[in-house]
């Protein structure tokens, strides 16, 4: 497998994480907003099998790749008509994709992804950094810590469970979101922290129970904001 996290993530944790595959640590440099600058659910969106990405990512990813002799897995990767900006200009990719769902708010989601959800439902939500708020998980359930995601959500008649986001570390920020905190690949749920420093932390590890989730807790400390993991199978 290959992950994509931020390099500032814990050096704990990003420790860990190499145990489970090839990591590609990211980072840019004025391109956007300085806090999210590392934070990979900026620059991509997974769309089935494919990244589709600002073009300065896929540069940076390809290169990665090719400097690191991992060339034998097959990146799809695909470039979006957005470049990353500042403030709500860096939202473009920051959509949530399921099997049936796209979530995000239309005003920003890039073309592109647009075009390769055709035949997904919509739920067009406020937030316009979704993926940073909302973990998607197997059987589209989802946990989230953002109050109108969660009543969308609702409305939709889909499980979920919402969280408090005060617990999370964001440098920069008073505080992250939860999506920012995980990646997930099949069962398999890789957290940048660990949960019993989180106040709804008994609550998340009963609800990845509940769907089979197996939870790899990366360090010991507070959940940490850095943008997602991207895992490429």
């Amino acid at each position: 497998m290959i992950f994509i996290h931020s390099k500032y993530i814990p050096t704990e944790a990003a420790f860990v994480l190499q145990k489970y595959g090839c990591c590609i640590p990211f980072s840019s440099v004025g391109v956007t907003d300085e806090g999210l600058a590392a934070h990979p659910d900026v620059f991509c969106c997974a769309v089935d099998n494919f990244l589709v990405a600002d073009g300065t990512f896929i540069d940076f990813i390809r290169r990665e790749v090719a400097c690191s002799g991992i060339e034998t897995h097959k990146l799809q990767l695909v470039s979006g008509m957005h470049k990353v900006g500042f403030g709500i200009d860096a939202a473009h990719y920051n959509a949530v994709v399921t099997d049936k769902y796209i979530i995000h708010n239309s005003k920003f989601t890039d073309a592109t992804i647009v075009e390769r959800t055709s035949d997904r439902y919509y739920i067009n939500v406020n937030q316009g950094f979704t993926r940073c708020s909302l973990l998607p998980l197997p059987n589209n359930s989802f946990i989230t810590s953002d109050y109108g995601i969660a009543k969308k959500l609702n409305e939709n008649k889909l499980e979920y469970l919402l969280v408090n986001a005060d617990d999370i570390i964001l440098p920069e920020y008073p505080h992250g979101c939860i999506g920012g905190c995980f990646g997930v690949i099949g069962s398999n749920v890789f957290c940048i922290g660990n949960l019993k420093y989180h106040r709804d932390g008994n609550k998340m590890r009963e609800f990845f129970n509940d769907h089979g989730c197996r939870l790899v807790e990366l360090y010991d400390g507070p959940l940490f904001d850095g943008g997602s993991i991207f895992v490429i199978g």
